[in-house]
């Protein structure tokens, strides 16, 4: 029988050096692309990202975990690549997140002021949203977990129709209606649950309660509200 196949969606070691319709305000301007050496001065991870305010970027946390002895992120922001540092990545639940701190004054004018609110209500199946991954802004729609048993009461459904692949890993997934963020993308789900099914290509994303405890954990630490 032929399984799922679950692979991180990041565009993996690469070599050193579109939108249809309207989208919630900032979302294109809210989704950066990030890139980490790995060590040897010649190859980097690429992924994708959220400014969510105060110079903090969230990604995934596999995007960054390159290289731990050197904190440096590049992050490119409107076009502009700027240096941030890995300020946290979580080591003890094993959800895969990560946080980038970039200096105020090292991120282009329009963008010290952005930010985005966290969503506080699941949308649930059928929901559609709109991602910004790549320098990319795309639209998709929430759909019921394929490979998960039935969910508990309270958990967020967090499993997009479209697969999202190399290098979109750490990208924003936004409520098409309100803008707000509803998770990060962190996983692609690939394959057939049985050799009669459908062939299957979606994407798992880490939810907004998920991110908030995490974000309000580094932002109590660092001294901001």
């Amino acid at each position: 029988m032929i399984t799922l196949l679950h692979a991180t969606v990041i565009a993996g070691i690469l070599l050193a050096a579109g939108t249809a319709g309207a989208e919630p305000p900032d979302a294109a301007h809210l989704g950066v692309r990030v890139e980490k050496p790995v060590g040897d001065g010649k190859l980097f991870s690429q992924g994708s990202g959220v400014l969510i305010g105060d110079g903090l970027v969230l990604t995934a946390a596999h995007v960054v975990r390159y290289n731990p002895a050197d904190p440096r992120v590049t992050v490119l922001v409107e076009g502009r690549r700027v240096v941030g540092r890995l300020a946290l990545i979580d080591r003890t639940t094993g959800a895969d997140i990560a946080l980038i701190r970039i200096e105020r004054a090292a991120l282009p004018a329009e963008s010290r002021n952005r930010g985005v609110t966290l969503c506080e209500r699941d949308p649930g199946i059928d929901a559609p949203v709109v991602v910004a991954s790549m320098g990319e802004v795309t639209r998709s729609t929430i759909v019921a977990a394929p490979d998960k048993p039935a969910s508990k009461p309270g958990d967020w459904a967090t499993t997009l129709a479209t697969g999202y692949h190399h290098g979109n890993s750490g990208g924003g997934v936004f409520d098409a209606g309100t803008g707000c963020l509803l998770g990060i993308m962190t996983t692609e789900i690939s394959g057939r649950i049985r050799p009669d099914a459908p062939f299957l290509d979606v994407t798992r994303f880490t939810p907004a309660p998920d991110l908030a405890g995490f974000v309000g954990r580094y932002r109590a630490t660092a001294g901001l509200r």
